[in-house]
């Protein structure tokens, strides 16, 4: 009885949620995943774990559309996971430099910067601006 008021006071969110789509395992959970529901007090609670470095809730296994997830901390929308591909784009005068990326950690959407990682394997930091999430056919390697 205590531990639903715990988990909520822990997670410190106030309205209850439940997924609108299906969520692969392993992936954060966002606003635009889920829908407010009405709280239960008895529900059973899906296998999500709290992920301190994108202060959001992670999925253990993969969730179907409509899973009760009760009072969680999620993430903002316009997150994106750590490994998720990107295509960078800066352009210094005359020179566009147009590079296929991997985000090195969770981007937010109110971060300014991030750090990537090349197809060489180099680390550094670019800003959000310079990133847009890159095409289905762009992230399957050339065979």
């Amino acid at each position: 009885m205590m531990s639903g008021l715990v988990s909520s006071i822990v997670l410190g969110a106030a309205a209850c949620v439940a997924t609108h789509t299906d969520v692969p395992g392993g992936s954060l959970i966002t606003r635009d995943m889920v829908q407010v529901v009405a709280c239960e007090l008895n529900a059973e609670r899906p296998a999500v774990v709290y992920d301190r470095r994108s202060a959001s809730v992670r999925t253990i296994t993969a969730l179907p559309a409509g899973t009760y997830l009760g009072s969680v901390v999620l993430a903002p929308s316009h997150t994106h996971d750590r490994g998720t591909q990107m295509v960078m784009q800066v352009e210094r005068g005359a020179v566009r430099i147009e590079r296929q990326v991997a985000l090195a950690q969770t981007l937010h959407a109110d971060q300014a910067r991030v750090f990537v990682q090349g197809e060489d394997g180099s680390v550094f930091a670019v800003s959000r601006e310079a990133l847009s999430p890159a095409a289905p056919s762009d992230r399957e390697p050339a065979s």
